[in-house]
């Protein structure tokens, strides 16, 4: 009798939003802000929206934009 092991699928997945706009709410930190930089990462222009407005949550979007030049 032989067993086997079924391959797993890939769990690497791409998507390419480049010209696309995201607007991601909770995104200064957390789950929202993966998010976000999925997004960026996959080319959208990304809104980051949350209930603060402080100097750190303007820090992260600064970022994303240097990081993946959106």
């Amino acid at each position: 009798m032989s067993t086997s092991t079924p391959s797993s699928p890939s769990s690497k997945v791409t998507f390419d939003f480049t010209g696309r706009k995201a607007l991601v709410t909770g995104s200064n930190s957390g789950i929202g802000y993966a998010v976000a930089e999925g997004f960026a990462k996959a080319g959208a222009d990304v809104g980051l929206n949350s209930f603060s407005n402080t100097d750190e949550d303007h820090a992260k979007a600064k970022h994303l934009a240097d990081l993946y030049g959106v």
